[in-house]
């Protein structure tokens, strides 16, 4: 029994040890990035994107951005001192990500790290700030996996001839019309009994378990936590490798999920848009244009 408690108290310490360890890293890095950029007061944005820290080991380490600042010796924004766009903006992704989709605003307010309060004193309505976001992800994340789900202003779906939710793009046989709220799809697929591309991680959940035997995966188990799935992954004629899978929808998403590198060996999604991605991507995407049943001819009911 002495023993057991020894070991237990042995594996806590070692636990406490190695979390103290990982926040004073972070505060000498936030020193680091606060001298590489001359600046006292270091916004969060900046030093996410320097760092190349995420926002979830900010807040697994501390109780918000302004400990990690005042125990760097950094000035804090202890004034009404207005937030950049930029970190409004990045902050907002981070929210819908966390939700999965994109809500109404009293289920956003739970899981954003400011106040939807912000958007009134700048005197937006919500979805004002619904349009405002969608431009900046135009501009700045064009891959956004819930960009189809946000509003489109009305001046870019009008045409004087058609009704105002209308829009004819002149780039394909098929128009487009505004949202109603209903059921989103991808492009037209057809690849065996799948009708649509995916446009969520469930979709390639679905599809990874299609083509999995193909493509040399044997799937052992699927969980909710990180990662997703375990398998083996075919290396020989007569060898097979344990393989630690993590489900996304974009490549890019594991990042902004902030999950450590080092709990999987292969990310399995629909598009690949991370180049610089430490962990292995298999894109289905691009994977199934390799297989029998695949045709790029029936994508689309206007060809």
């Amino acid at each position: 029994m002495d023993q057991h408690c020894a070991a237990v108290a042995s594996k806590l310490a070692s636990s406490y040890f190695r979390r103290m360890n990982e926040r004073q890293q972070l505060i000498d890095k936030a020193k680091e990035v606060a001298a590489n950029l001359g600046c006292r007061r270091l916004a969060r944005s900046d030093f996410i994107r320097e760092a190349g820290v995420p926002e979830s080991r900010i807040r697994q380490h501390f109780d918000g951005w302004l400990e990690l600042c005042e125990l760097a010796g950094l000035e804090t924004n202890t004034q009404n001192v207005r937030l950049d766009d930029d970190e409004i903006f990045v902050a907002m992704r981070d929210a819908f990500v966390q939700m999965g989709r994109i809500g109404p605003m009293h289920k956003f307010n739970r899981v954003f790290r400011f106040s939807v309060d912000i958007f009134k004193r700048r005197g937006m309505r919500w979805n004002d700030a619904l349009l405002a976001f969608r431009q900046w992800c135009e501009k700045n994340d064009p891959n956004f996996y819930l960009l189809a789900e946000l509003p489109v202003a009305a001046e870019t779906r009008a045409l004087a001839s058609l009704p105002p939710d209308f829009n004819v793009d002149t780039s394909s046989k098929v128009s487009t019309w505004a949202r109603v709220n209903g059921r989103v799809y991808g492009e037209f697929l057809n690849f065996r009994g799948l009708q649509h591309a995916p446009v969520n991680e469930q979709g390639v959940v679905f599809l990874f378990g299609m083509v999995a035997h193909e493509l040399g995966y044997t799937v052992e188990s699927v969980q909710t936590g990180y990662p997703d799935c375990e398998a083996k992954r075919k290396i020989s004629p007569n060898r097979w490798e344990r393989i630690r899978i993590e489900f996304e929808f974009t490549s890019r998403s594991f990042r902004d999920h902030g999950h450590d590198p080092k709990g999987c060996d292969v990310i399995v999604c629909w598009e690949h848009n991370y180049p610089a991605c430490p962990v292995e991507v298999l894109a289905l995407g691009d994977a199934i244009k390799k297989l029998p049943g695949y045709d790029p001819n029936r994508q689309s009911p206007a060809r």
